[in-house]
């Protein structure tokens, strides 16, 4: 079974939602989507391939296209191309180690010499991944102050708006806005063109975003439970 699992967190502050025109990796991508309901695996391979070759693709599209192309050499019985793909799948950041354990595809692949090594690999990569106690969350809220202080300069001078977000906001952001604007924002004008067009909404959420840096103990709180 292939899974496309893509986490997104929404940033407070810039999540407005308007019409986004996808990029060439996320034609590919979907188009490879298609081909996989069809069974056609040579074709599939072929599809996922140009995904994992195109170079507006995220590090997350790449990782999943080189497992799912391991997965289809899996299921035509082709141990070196399954092996040689999915240790690219790892390298990219395709880390679940237990479902690559148990996924059924890779079944060929449990006798192999390389199979426990690449396993071993997952796990340590994806040990570093993991945050083992809810009190070493690191609570990033720079972005929210960012906003803010872009927000209230491009209400000064519209004219100048797109410029102000973008040298003030989105130059300034964290790897998890980055992230953000490369998969939903994408283009300046129209996020800018969104944002000033609600000033009721924003002003009405202002208090409740620039308070979120003080309830880390709060959010903690409900990790530990929830852990």
């Amino acid at each position: 079974m292939k899974h496309y699992l893509l986490s997104c967190c929404l940033l407070a502050a810039s999540t407005a939602a308007f019409a986004q025109t996808p990029t060439r990796a996320d034609s590919l991508l979907a188009r490879a989507q298609q081909i996989s309901k069809q069974k056609n695996y040579p074709e599939a391979i072929k599809a996922y391939q140009l995904v994992a070759q195109e170079p507006t693709a995220t590090p997350r599209y790449k990782a999943v296209s080189y497992y799912n192309i391991a997965c289809y050499y899996g299921l035509q019985n082709d141990a070196p191309h399954a092996l040689a793909n999915l240790e690219q799948a790892i390298k990219a950041g395709y880390v679940d180690a237990k479902y690559i354990a148990e996924d059924s595809d890779l079944n060929l692949l449990h006798s192999h010499k390389q199979w426990p090594r690449l396993l071993a690999k997952a796990r340590k990569l994806e040990d570093k991944e993991l945050i083992k106690r809810p009190q070493d969350v690191k609570l990033v809220t720079t972005d929210i102050d960012h906003f803010w202080q872009a927000y209230a300069a491009a209400q000064h001078d519209t004219a100048q708006a797109r410029a102000i977000f973008r040298r003030e906001y989105f130059d300034k952001g964290s790897q998890g806005l980055k992230d953000y604007y490369n998969l939903k924002i994408k283009n300046d004008a129209a996020f800018t063109k969104r944002i000033l067009q609600r000033p009721k909404y924003y002003q009405s959420i202002q208090a409740t975003t620039l308070s979120i840096a003080k309830q880390k103990p709060q959010i903690v709180a409900a990790f530990k439970r929830f852990q």
